[in-house]
This record gives structure tokens, C-alpha cells and sequence, in this order.
């Protein structure tokens, strides 16, 4: 009986043990799951600063808001203190601002090579992220999926407007043909995208373009008729 009992004690201390190991490797598991998640929100973080409104859509932008809110909570739950969660304040008063009406939007368009280079990188890294959410995340994998769809649209319709800017530089060389290539190609890039209602106006815009420029192109050829 006495052995039994030694038996049985040593079996619960040695249970004990590996449980009390087991949730200290599960703690260290879960802190450097939550670093990891402090270093992505601050990434994630620094390109609502890199992208204007018009590639950021609002509704991804709050999307985005409410998942790095709910970050900076877990971090002060598990007691851990980043840069990261002082950002609170601002991401809050971000979100309030931005429902309420009262954020300035700005809907700067790529103007050069570099600046449409930067802005397709940025959004690459933010599909990216999205695509991480679907994996072991909480939230609604549909939504994320809606969320996904709409970054690549702004993708495209930085590339739309990539477009029309060298389409406008051929114009004004008199480049017309040219030009009219650049706005063909764009109205495709944005028919592709025909479930949001920002790229049908902007195809909409497009096509009055195109109808522009061969207007006066019809107009040049029957001048040479002449």
C-alpha cells in the first residue's frame, strides 16, 4: 500500500511537472504570437499614411481599424507592452472620425513611375495580411475574402490611373492613337472589377474618354480626305 501510495504521489508530481512545463512553453507560444502581431499592426499601421483615400477604400480602412483595435487588446490582456498599443487613441479616434464624416479625405491620384510603383507595393503587402487573416482568425472569412476583392480593385485603379496619365502626356504630344490604346486598356482593367460601384463611374468616365479621342481622330482622318 505504501508503495502504491509513493507511486501514485510520484505519477502527480511528475503530471504536475509537465503541465506547469507545458503552460509555460503554451505562455512563450502565445507571447511570440502576439509580438508577431504587434510587429504586423505596426506595419499594417504605417500604410494608412503611405496610400491616399482614393486607394484606401473607407470601408476597408475601418475594417482594418477595428482589427488592429482588437490586436492592441489582446496585447494589454496577456500584459504585454509594445509601442504598438499606444496607438489606441489614435486608432479610435481615427475610426470616430472617419464614421462621423469629419475625416479630411484626401484622393491624391499616382502622378509619376515611382509614386504608382509605391502605391502598388503598399497595397500588394496589405492583400498579403489579408490573406493571413484567413488563417486561424475569428473573423468572418467572407468578409476578409469582400475585403481582399476590394484592395485589388484599388490595385487596378492605380494602375487606371497610371494610365491616364501617360494617356494625356500622349495627347498632348498629339499622340492620339497611343493614347487611346492606354484608355482602352485601362477601361479593361476596370471592367474586371464590374461588382464595385466605383469602377463602373470610372469605366463609365473612360469610355466618354475613348469616344473623345476617336472622335477626333475620325475628325484628323476625313481632314486628310480633303
Amino acid at each position: 500500500m505504501l508503495v502504491f501510495t509513493v507511486i501514485l504521489i510520484m505519477i502527480t508530481v511528475s503530471g504536475f511537472i509537465f503541465f506547469v512545463r507545458w503552460k509555460q512553453k503554451q505562455d512563450e507560444l502565445r507571447k511570440r504570437q502576439l509580438g508577431r502581431l504587434s510587429s504586423r499592426g505596426e506595419k499594417m499601421l504605417r500604410t494608412f499614411s503611405m496610400l491616399s483615400d482614393r486607394y484606401f477604400l473607407k470601408e476597408t480602412k475601418l475594417f482594418l481599424i477595428e482589427y488592429l483595435l482588437s490586436v492592441i487588446q489582446q496585447l494589454k490582456q496577456a500584459g504585454i507592452n509594445t509601442e504598438f498599443i499606444h496607438e489606441q487613441y489614435n486608432l479610435t479616434k481615427l475610426y470616430t472620425e472617419i464614421t462621423s464624416g469629419k475625416n479630411v479625405s484626401d484622393k491624391r491620384r499616382v502622378n509619376s513611375q515611382v509614386e504608382f510603383e509605391q502605391t502598388q507595393s503598399t497595397l500588394q503587402f496589405l492583400i498579403k495580411e489579408l490573406r493571413s487573416l484567413l488563417d486561424g482568425n475569428s473573423m468572418s472569412r467572407v468578409m476578409i475574402r469582400h475585403h481582399i476583392g476590394l484592395v485589388r480593385f484599388s490595385y487596378s485603379l492605380a494602375y487606371r490611373d497610371h494610365l491616364v496619365g501617360q494617356a494625356k502626356q500622349d495627347l498632348e504630344h498629339e499622340h492620339k492613337s497611343r493614347a487611346l490604346e492606354k484608355y482602352r486598356l485601362a477601361l479593361a482593367v476596370m471592367e474586371k472589377h464590374s461588382v464595385v460601384g466605383l469602377a463602373r463611374k470610372e469605366a463609365s468616365r473612360l469610355q466618354n474618354m475613348i469616344l473623345d479621342v476617336e472622335d477626333a481622330l475620325l475628325e484628323k482622318k476625313e481632314e486628310h480626305k480633303k
